[in-house]
């Protein structure tokens, strides 16, 4: 079927011009400045089949709408398979963005990375080199550095893979992924540096931003008291919401917002606000009474007394508690503190 109303509405199209110069003009700036993500990279593309389109609508005599399914079609294979994917170029581009800021810095020789000098570094490009990392390490594995170090990055991984936790349990993806960044930034020297990354957020999650980053743990991280409460959720960041029967009393877990933990329990909601309550916990003066540890290199962790970790909320029919064990948490260009893991349990006693 040739010929549309779309030929009949040029007007439409010369708007869309406009637009897309904002378009091309904002990707631009990100790539620019921090390189191409997958998502940046489906941003252009798009922009770039818009483009197609558009100027194919203007200046074709003779249209055919189905360029439309049929150059979509082809984009996508182009983006998934091949050395031109989304996957092998945000690869390539991150990967030249790490080995740039390592070369200002004259950390780069027959090349390999070497271990930066922290006290010459600029603390935003120490940021941007870890939040590189953490990018290239959580999208593509620390494996996808290899060309760049001496050490076989596949045993590294292995045998961080291979470290039990307090349970003797193996420990999760998260603390796995976290202890592999942990192991580059102290091979590279960026020990006490801190970058921002958000799966969530692609925007920022090679954004040149320092953040203030702790972590907060008890003692006996394994142990949790249960007397006096008659049921125990745990609580984890990771955690979908979930509900629950017990003993007809019905409970639904909440997925977090914000730092704010909540329960509802036959309708009466149990929230706990733990973002706010860390202006206080992690102030100079309250780190200062902490016993300070160091953990795969890094000492920005803590050990607190169990009732500085512990929140009650009740109701004329309930009681609950949020026993937390481990908290990892940061500030995020000095706005309010954002919780990047928790391990924690809430405590039920039916009144």
């Amino acid at each position: 079927m040739k010929t549309s109303g779309l030929k009949r509405m040029p007007e439409a199209f010369i708007l869309l011009i406009s637009l897309l110069i904002l378009l091309f003009t904002a990707a631009g700036t990100r790539i620019f400045r921090y390189g191409i993500t997958e998502m940046r990279y489906f941003l252009v593309l798009l922009a770039c089949w818009l483009l197609l389109i558009t100027v194919y609508f203007l200046i074709a005599k003779k249209q055919n709408i189905k360029l439309i399914p049929i150059s979509l079609s082809i984009l996508t294979l182009l983006s998934i398979y091949g050395p031109q994917s989304a996957f092998s170029v945000s690869l390539y581009s991150q990967r030249r963005v790490l080995v740039e800021t390592f070369k200002k810095n004259n950390a780069f020789k027959n090349g390999k990375l070497l271990q930066v000098d922290s006290t010459k570094i600029k603390k935003k490009e120490a940021g941007h080199a870890v939040a590189t990392l953490n990018y290239l390490i959580t999208k593509h594995d620390l494996s996808s550095l290899q060309p760049y170090f001496n050490e076989d990055l596949n045993k590294v991984s292995d045998s961080l893979a291979s470290v039990k936790n307090n349970n003797n349990q193996r420990i999760t993806n998260y603390q796995l992924r976290n202890d592999k960044l942990n192991w580059a930034k102290s091979r590279l020297g960026l020990n006490k540096f801190s970058g921002y990354y958000s799966e969530y957020d692609d925007d920022n999650a090679v954004a040149a931003n320092i953040f203030t980053d702790y972590s907060f743990k008890v003692a006996n991280d394994a142990l949790t008291m249960v007397k006096g409460y008659d049921y125990v959720i745990d609580e984890s960041i990771t955690n979908d919401t979930l509900s629950y029967n017990m003993a007809g009393v019905s409970v639904e877990k909440m997925q977090p917002i914000k730092g704010v933990y909540s329960l509802n329990i036959d309708n009466s909601i149990f929230s706990f606000d733990i973002a706010s309550q860390l202006d206080s916990l992690a102030s100079p003066k309250a780190l200062k009474s902490y016993t300070q540890v160091k953990i795969n290199g890094q000492s920005n962790t803590y050990i607190l007394p169990d009732n500085k970790l512990i929140f009650i909320n009740e109701t004329a029919k309930f009681k609950v508690m949020l026993n937390i064990k481990k908290l990892n948490f940061a500030k995020y260009d000095k706005k309010k503190w954002s919780i990047n893991y928790i391990s924690a349990s809430y405590l039920i006693k039916k009144k």
